[in-house]
């Protein structure tokens, strides 16, 4: 029986998160997906795995004790997310990437990350991906998240927005819609 765990990424972990990054790559473009092509956007990546990394956000979903699924838990993303999105009611994860595609690690990555968010009181979980990538769209859809909006930057690929209600996992105890009705109705 296969071991989960998730644990913070460490600078030990630096040469697979850019082996996972440089593996995204051709796994996109074998797809026929360019959109993270390119050494300018490939450049950018490579060194806010290495920001992320040394700011200590990376997580990473372990079988076993091997990275098969990582993340960074961001703040938002201002190019994108604004005041009018109650920015503190929300984790962030950016950089997702995966060792081993259709495995359901992806899944079990993200319901690992959403728990700790709604347990820490946050109401939802976001991120941003690719405008084009309609597979990813779809991929996140499935996964419980709904778009909020697709912002376009000119200087950006990204831009749009998904956001997953966390309210099912564990409700805050201010949100009365979530407790449990009191025996005396009141």
């Amino acid at each position: 029986m296969s071991r989960y765990t998730l644990r913070r990424c460490t600078d030990a972990d630096r040469k697979t998160l850019h082996d996972l990054r440089n593996e995204t790559e051709a796994w996109l473009s074998a797809r026929g997906l360019e959109e993270q092509a390119g050494a300018h956007w490939s450049g950018r990546a490579h060194a806010a795995i290495d920001r992320y990394l040394d700011d200590g956000r990376f997580v990473a979903l372990c079988v076993d004790g091997a990275p098969v699924v990582v993340g960074a838990l961001s703040g938002p993303d201002l190019d994108f997310w604004t005041d009018d999105d109650d920015l503190g009611a929300a984790w962030y994860i950016a950089r997702v990437m995966t060792a081993d595609h259709g495995n359901g690690y992806g899944a079990l990555f993200l319901e690992m990350i959403a728990a700790a968010a709604a347990a820490n009181g946050r109401r939802a979980l976001r991120l941003d991906c690719m405008r084009d990538n309609t597979r990813l769209h779809d991929y996140y859809r499935a996964q419980g998240f709904g778009l909020v909006r697709v912002v376009q930057r000119p200087w950006r690929k990204s831009g749009a927005l998904f956001e997953r209600s966390l309210d099912r996992l564990m409700p805050a105890p201010w949100d009365r819609r979530a407790a449990p009705a009191d025996r005396d109705g009141q």
